[in-house]
Formats: C-alpha cells, sequence, structure tokens
C-alpha cells in the first residue's frame, strides 16, 4: 500500500495520507508527498514449490466516483482481474478519487473501493488470499474566478 498523487493548478495544497491497523487505529506513512512514502506491506504469502502459481488484483468502486490510477513510476499496472504471475516486480491497481472546483465553489468526493487479491496454482482451487476497503477522500476549494 502506497500513497500517490498528481496535483493540477493548486496553489496552497494541504494533503494527508494515513492507513488503519486491524484494530481500525490510525497509522501513519513514513515520507510524505514531496519525498514520497515508504510501503506498507499489507499481505504476503508463501507458496513454496506450488508450480504455475498466478495472483491477480480486482476492485470495485462501493460508494462515490471512483477511478484509477494507470501509470506509476516504478508499478506495473494490473488489469481488473487480470492473473499474473508474481515476481519482483512491483505491481499495482490504484484506486483514486479526483475533484475539481471554479469560481469560489467547493466539491468533494469520498470513493470507497474493494481490492480483492486472488491466488491460484495448478491443481488447486483459486482463493482469495486478503481483501480490504480503500477510502480516498478528497475535497477541491476554489478561491477565485477566471
Amino acid at each position: 500500500m502506497l500513497p500517490d498523487h498528481t496535483l493540477a493548478s493548486i496553489a496552497y495544497p494541504e494533503e494527508t495520507a494515513s492507513w488503519k491497523n486491524a484494530a481500525g487505529t490510525n497509522q501513519s506513512f513514513s515520507g510524505n508527498f514531496s519525498s514520497g512514502f515508504t510501503p506498507v506491506k499489507i499481505a504476503q504469502l508463501d507458496t513454496g514449490s506450488v508450480s504455475n502459481r498466478e495472483v491477480s488484483i480486482t476492485t470495485a468502486v462501493l460508494q462515490g466516483t471512483g477511478n484509477y490510477r494507470t501509470t506509476i513510476s516504478g508499478y506495473t499496472n494490473q488489469g481488473q482481474g487480470t492473473f499474473f504471475t508474481p515476481s519482483s516486480t512491483k505491481n499495482m491497481r490504484a484506486p483514486a478519487a479526483t475533484a475539481t472546483a471554479a469560481c469560489y465553489n467547493s466539491v468533494a468526493n469520498d470513493v470507497y473501493t474493494s481490492v480483492e487479491f486472488r491466488v491460484k496454482a495448478t491443481g488447486y482451487n483459486t482463493k482469495v488470499f486478503n481483501k480490504f476497503i480503500s477510502n480516498k477522500y478528497v475535497n477541491a476549494i476554489s478561491n477565485n474566478c477566471l
């Protein structure tokens, strides 16, 4: 899990990023938006010598108007539910939220997205390995009219 952002036409950005542990307690990421964050590992599965292992990432917007980032430097975007062979490559499917405001108005977007990881291998049933909910909140505020 790693926060990423793209800013456009923002004069005074105020940004925060955090995550919650299994107990629901808010946790801080190491780093910041300027110099980057240290990723937080959310799951690991050791499948030993099982052959033909593959994994997939499936996402679905549950609430709000959501979209996805498809390019983040150093990561390979994976298609919705597409199975791929795990490797040292950093793979991603990145839920996102956007908001645009103009002429002294404000627009908020609170997006909840499910993220589900599946694993499969020859001779084994496909299983859901991990599932969690991602929440992105964005509030755009315009301070003038052009």
